[in-house]
């Protein structure tokens, strides 16, 4: 019985039948077709034929090939590309960062130098519309290379540099 009821499951799963496709592709009713995959009646001797011929239809199991080795070189090319530009962005943290302290010390210095005294100067001193708009750019600044710029960039920097780990790995370097 297990024998019939596996081939009519596999030949039900191969052609994507119901019970009900099965029993008609058979010549039985559905109600057996259940009962042959529960494994309580047997299909009758009848039916054996037919279902021979559509298991010749299902494919051969075949034991796939292992796949072939990863191309060295290109895992070295990808592994180098990948420190590169990770060392890239490490660089541009280290811009960010500086611009990010330059924007902060310009926003804390605003303040104190609004307070102060005029002086007598051969050019005249900066008056409150340039400090609105030396404030407005240090936030700008701030907002473009702040902590969240920074840290998207130290996120992709790990990124980069976990897959040059596994490359290393995959290479045994």
């Amino acid at each position: 019985m297990a024998d019939t009821t596996s081939l009519s499951v596999r030949v039900r799963a191969h052609f994507g039948w119901s019970q009900q496709a099965l029993a008609e592709a058979l010549g039985v009713s559905r109600v057996r077709v259940a009962q042959v995959e529960a494994s309580t009646r047997l299909l009758p001797l009848a039916a054996l034929p037919r279902l021979a011929l559509l298991v010749s239809c299902l494919p051969v199991a075949v034991t796939p090939a292992a796949p072939p080795p990863p191309d060295p070189t290109a895992l070295r090319q990808r592994l180098a590309q990948c420190r590169h530009l990770a060392a890239g962005l490490g660089q541009q943290v280290v811009a960010l960062e500086v611009r990010a302290a330059q924007a902060h010390a310009r926003l804390t210095a605003l303040p104190v130098l609004a307070a102060a005294p005029a002086v007598a100067a051969p050019a005249p001193v900066a008056g409150p519309a340039w400090y609105r708009v030396q404030a407005l750019e240090a936030e700008t600044t701030l907002a473009e290379a702040g902590p969240t710029a920074q840290a998207l960039l130290r996120t992709r920097q790990a990124g980069l540099l976990a897959e040059a780990a596994a490359l290393s790995a995959l290479l045994d370097e």
